[in-house]
């Protein structure tokens, strides 16, 4: 925290701040709701919530990077015709990503030049469930 502090001194509000909480890894509140975390919120500090991957699914990804002999990206675990992962871990890999990329989204003026921060509006939320089909379902009680 004293590394923190003197950086916060020193640079002030000439930097973009990001608060990363990874829950992962720190399952304290120790930064949360400090008085570091306010005053980066002071000078506009945005928050990133990195996604818990079950430990399954990593165990699944270290040995499919120990088949591959290469460490593999998110996007190659994720797809499932990679065949990297069964199908239900490549789909909560899936998952973590989008909920990544709709934080990313939400701060990219912070993450990327203006100039490149594309004009697309960030998705607020999950995308809408699709409408049910107009087709009989099947009934397994009869």
């Amino acid at each position: 925290m004293n590394n923190l502090l003197e950086l916060f001194y020193f640079a002030g509000d000439r930097v973009d701040y990001v608060i990363v909480h990874n829950p992962a890894k720190v399952r304290t509140i120790l930064f949360k709701k400090s008085n570091i975390e306010a005053e980066l919120k002071k000078f506009g500090a945005k928050e990133l919530t990195l996604p818990v991957v079950t430990s399954i699914t990593l165990l699944a990804i270290k040995r499919a990077e120990a088949k591959a002999g290469r460490k593999l990206s998110f996007a190659e675990v994720a797809y499932p015709e990679s065949a990297h992962l069964e199908l239900m871990l490549a789909g909560e890999m899936q998952w973590a990503m989008q909920q990544m990329f709709r934080q990313y989204d939400a701060m990219a003026d912070l993450l990327v030049p203006p100039q490149q921060v594309p004009d697309v509006q960030p998705q607020s939320g999950p995308a809408a469930k699709p409408s049910r089909p107009n087709h009989p379902m099947l009934n397994l009680g009869e």
